[in-house]
């Protein structure tokens, strides 16, 4: 029986609330791993090093805004404008799309988080056009 009541309080702990708040945090943690990553890149050399780890990054991003979208559509919450550091994010990612050869390699490194948004956008307008809110659908 105290297995089972301690499991229940891990259990309720891990599932933490989340909020608004949570969802900046989180994004902020991930655009900043994301602006280090990118920012100390200078050559092609250095963006195939980092072409795996970049991958990862864009794909928890991308799986985060789905997430915060869904949630802020639940909860009538207007999106945020964008951070500070997402437009200092935008700037590195130009920047490194200068050298020659990056866009190839940085576009393979966000196929799959793009792919993640894609899917969700086709799966939230299917569910619109059947006239139900999608996250309503996915509470269900």
């Amino acid at each position: 029986m105290r297995v089972f009541f301690m499991f229940l309080l891990f259990l309720c702990s891990s599932c933490g609330k989340r909020d608004q708040q949570y969802y900046c945090r989180e994004a902020e943690a991930i655009q900043s791993r994301l602006y280090r990553e990118i920012s100390s890149i200078e050559t092609i050399q250095d963006l195939l090093s980092k072409k795996e780890i970049l991958s990862l990054l864009f794909q928890q991003l991308a799986s985060l805004t789905v997430e915060a979208y869904t949630f802020q559509q639940s909860k009538g919450i207007p999106a945020i404008s964008p951070s500070r550091l997402s437009q200092e994010l935008v700037v590195e990612i130009v920047r490194v799309l200068k050298i020659p050869g990056a866009q190839t390699i940085l576009e393979l490194s966000q196929e799959k988080g793009l792919e993640i948004i894609d899917q969700f956008e086709k799966e939230d307008s299917r569910l619109r056009l059947r006239g139900t809110d999608s996250c309503c659908a996915r509470a269900r």
